[in-house]
């Protein structure tokens, strides 16, 4: 666990370089990531994913510089973090290949974490209506050729 010190460290890196903060107090962020990070340290684990590991390197799109935090598998295949239930990753190895200190690798990993929420329950509600909308009953068909007409 770690201490107040470096959690605020933690807080502080997240506040600092994520533009979804940029509205909010430090105060509002530290409460989120206080309750969200009470939540894991209750998790009792599983060993659903014990062959994944939780990696975070350097990445670029469209020549913008970005950290990707994702699950790699041992055989290299990569696998977005989200929707997935925090219990299945909570006891995972992390590579971190940006970080030049513990609360950034935190950092990263509880932002990838918190993307579609701050609780597991969030997230997994998140999940259940991304699938209910991907229902083929749910799908409106449209041809792509109307699109190019815009």
């Amino acid at each position: 666990m770690m201490d107040r010190g470096n959690f605020h460290k933690t807080v502080t890196f997240l506040h600092a370089t994520n533009t979804t903060f940029k509205e909010r107090g430090i105060h509002d962020v530290t409460h989120m990531y206080s309750n969200m990070v009470s939540e894991l340290l209750e998790l009792p684990g599983s060993e659903e994913l014990e062959k994944y590991t939780i990696v975070v390197e350097s990445a670029d799109q469209d020549g913008e510089d970005f950290t990707d935090t994702h699950l790699i598998d041992e055989d290299l295949n990569r696998v977005a973090m989200d929707f997935v239930d925090w219990n299945e990753i909570i006891d995972l190895k992390i590579n971190d290949k940006v970080s030049r200190e513990l609360s950034e690798m935190l950092a990263h990993v509880l932002y990838e974490l918190s993307w579609w929420g701050f609780t597991n329950q969030s997230i997994t509600d998140q999940r259940e209506e991304l699938l209910e909308q991907s229902r083929p009953e749910n799908l409106i068909e449209f041809s792509l050729s109307g699109v190019d007409n815009l």
